[in-house]
């Protein structure tokens, strides 16, 4: 049956069968199959280091690639009814040779293969699907490097601490940028008034009016300056976004022991006199000013690294903000 006249004139009977208009839906169906399977079992990620990295150029090489495969899978399936048609065609078409070979048990014959046929189809489909799927996720497991936190296609995520949504992505960048902004406008200007006023009552107590005076200063830069802006950073996280909470915290607790620390000092202010010396304040309060001013900057540095890893995702967050897969 197969042989070489015989296969030409079934790649003739091919070609000429697919000319006819009304049986391209054929090459419609197998290109929407080829897309399907694209998109949705990974084969995608294994075709993205020869994709184009514009997202557009890229969906439509699958699109191109979709209906090339849906052709070619026309072209097989008439090639492969070629011998059929060949041998029916004689007795009057696909019915009435079945029913000259079968008799009565024609229909009974065809609803039993026709079963078997879509068991065997469903089956191997959702076998060699799970297949792909399970192959594809431990190809990306497996080349994920340690620090990663996540692989998306052929992008490796460092900082982004997910594989956000786009529309997650960007409610999470623009929740990051209002906390850096409040953080960097507020925050450490008060936390570096902190700071700068505590060097400056260990040099001079005298100068800044003594003990007394000077934890009233102190309460003043907390309570008017420290403590409502760590509150306004705290209130945009909870009242704007919080749903994404743990995706924005700015703090460490390092806020938390700066405020313990200030009370520290604080308390060993109080118990020196009005006109105590610089000499005694460091000798009474000496350990508890350095704590002080090593929370401070601690907490500038816990800052200051937020900065630095929101500065390095935000490539990342637009990435997915702009992703198509």
């Amino acid at each position: 049956m197969w042989s070489a006249r015989n296969f030409r004139e079934y790649i003739a009977f091919a070609f000429s069968a697919s000319a006819v208009a009304s049986q391209w839906w054929l090459a419609a169906v197998g290109s929407v199959i080829a897309w399907l399977v694209f998109q949705l079992t990974g084969s995608r990620d294994l075709l993205s280091n020869v994709l184009p990295p514009d997202p557009f150029a890229a969906n439509a090489v699958i699109i191109i690639i979709s209906v090339i495969i849906g052709v070619v899978f026309f072209f097989c399936l008439l090639l492969l009814y070629a011998p059929v048609h060949f041998l029916v065609t004689p007795h009057g078409g696909p019915r009435a040779y079945l029913r000259t070979r079968l008799g009565v048990q024609m229909w009974p014959i065809i609803m039993m293969i026709s079963g078997v046929s879509a068991f065997v189809l469903l089956f191997g489909s959702g076998a060699a699907w799970y297949l792909m799927l399970k192959l594809s996720a431990g190809s990306s497991q497996r080349a994920l490097p340690p620090n990663a936190k996540f692989q998306l296609g052929n992008t490796i995520f460092w900082f982004a601490k997910a594989p956000y949504a786009p529309t997650e992505a960007e409610r999470i960048l623009e929740a990051s940028e209002e906390v850096q902004n409040l953080l960097e406008g507020r925050v450490v200007p008060a936390v570096l008034h902190v700071k700068t006023f505590v060097q400056q009552v260990s040099g001079n107590l005298k100068g800044v009016g003594g003990p007394t005076a000077a934890r009233e200063k102190l309460r003043d830069i907390d309570q008017n300056e420290l403590i409502p802006s760590f509150q306004a950073v705290y209130e945009l996280i909870n009242q704007k976004y919080p749903s994404y909470r743990n995706d924005i915290q700015a703090d460490d607790g390092s806020f938390g022991t700066l405020r313990s620390k200030l009370g520290q000092f604080d308390a060993k202010l109080q118990v020196l006199p009005d006109d105590a010396s610089s000499q005694l304040l460091d000798a009474t309060a000496g350990s508890a000013k350095i704590e002080l001013l090593n929370s401070a900057d601690a907490f500038l540095r816990s800052l200051g690294e937020y900065g630095s890893q929101l500065a390095l995702a935000k490539p990342e967050l637009r990435a997915l903000i702009h992703r198509s897969y």
